[in-house]
């Protein structure tokens, strides 16, 4: 399933990121700022802001 997770680089967010794709899923980061590490895990990281 491909699925979005808005603020991935958070505290929960990366963490409901890590879960999802350790199950198989596509994930989506939308988030801030930068973070390889789900970058390298094989999410797709999208930065900006909504505000």
């Amino acid at each position: 399933m491909k699925v979005l997770v808005t603020g991935g680089g958070g505290f929960l967010g990366s963490a409901i990121c890590r879960q999802l794709l350790a199950r198989g899923d596509e994930v989506v980061a939308y988030q801030r700022s930068a973070a390889e590490a789900l970058e390298k895990q094989g999410a797709l990281v999208v930065r900006g802001d909504i505000t």
